[in-house]
């Protein structure tokens, strides 16, 4: 299995703590949201950030998203880096993680900086 890991020029520091995360998703963290697609919130040193596990393409998708389109986690990543370049609020952009094999995309990860933040 091909992996394709990302991560911010701002966080080499933690990359290999970042990526063991993602590597064992399922049983680290605190759940913040569960659905289609399942968000963990992590503390990692002096950081606190957020990984959104996708939902697992089907078998079409899979093979476009191996070879014709960008996975939801790198398009994560590179929207709040374009949206931050354009000084509009967005959690910082971590880090993105896509597992792939011979049948095309099987997971992906989109880790960003976690905010607290009060909504109204």
């Amino acid at each position: 299995m091909k992996v394709k890991f990302v991560i911010s020029d701002e966080f080499l520091d933690i990359a290999a703590k970042v990526r063991g995360l993602m590597d064992h998703f399922t049983q680290l963290g605190t759940v913040l949201a569960s659905g289609r697609n399942t968000i963990r919130i992590f503390d990692l040193d002096q950081h606190r950030i957020n990984i959104k596990s996708f939902k697992r393409p089907n078998i079409i998708n899979r093979f476009v998203y191996k070879y014709f389109r960008k996975s939801k986690a790198q398009r994560s990543f590179e929207y709040a880096t374009r949206l931050l370049e354009m000084g509009v609020g967005t959690p910082k952009p971590v880090a993105f993680c896509e597992h792939i094999d011979l049948s095309g995309l099987r997971a992906s990860f989109y880790a960003s900086e976690h905010l607290d933040a009060q909504l109204t």
